[in-house]
């Protein structure tokens, strides 16, 4: 049995982290997400907030979620994740190449890059932050669910 963690900092949610989960259980027999905290990050809304919304949209798909304030890798080792899986945007390649090099020389667990639909390949966090930012409207950007709270 293959399990899988998605990982990100999800600040906030969005249609395209949605996409890569469900492309995920496509692919294997167990997903999790893995809420994670950088540091060196300054996030727009607070972790509780963020766990809340994602818990909100990936409860129904029966997906277990997570949150560490330390390694990715760490966490795929202690819940019991043989891969991790990670959305990458283009662009994102080399970046998220490195990352994965880096799990897998410190923690021995591979990472499989999952691109979204090609509807929600531009599709990023920040992007959503900038339009409610302008005061324009987020709809097909993230989950229904989570509208009201941004």
């Amino acid at each position: 049995m293959t399990k899988a963690m998605v990982t990100g900092s999800f600040d906030p949610v969005t249609l395209g982290h949605v996409d890569v989960i469900r492309r995920a259980l496509e692919r294997y027999d167990e997903v999790c997400v893995g809420m994670l905290v950088n540091p060196e990050k300054e996030y727009a809304y607070p972790a509780g907030e963020r766990l809340a919304m994602l818990k909100a949209v990936l409860d129904p798909l029966g997906v277990e979620v997570y949150y560490s304030e330390g390694l990715a890798v760490d966490l795929a080792k202690e819940v019991g994740a043989s891969v991790m899986v990670r959305g990458v945007r283009p662009g994102d390649e080399a970046y998220e190449a490195e990352l994965a090099r880096l799990n897998m020389e410190i923690g021995a667990v591979p990472t499989e890059f999952i691109e979204a639909g090609k509807e929600y390949r531009e599709v990023s966090s920040t992007l959503v932050r900038e339009r409610l930012a302008q005061g324009k409207d987020v709809s097909g950007l993230v989950p229904e669910q989570i509208i009201k709270r941004l």
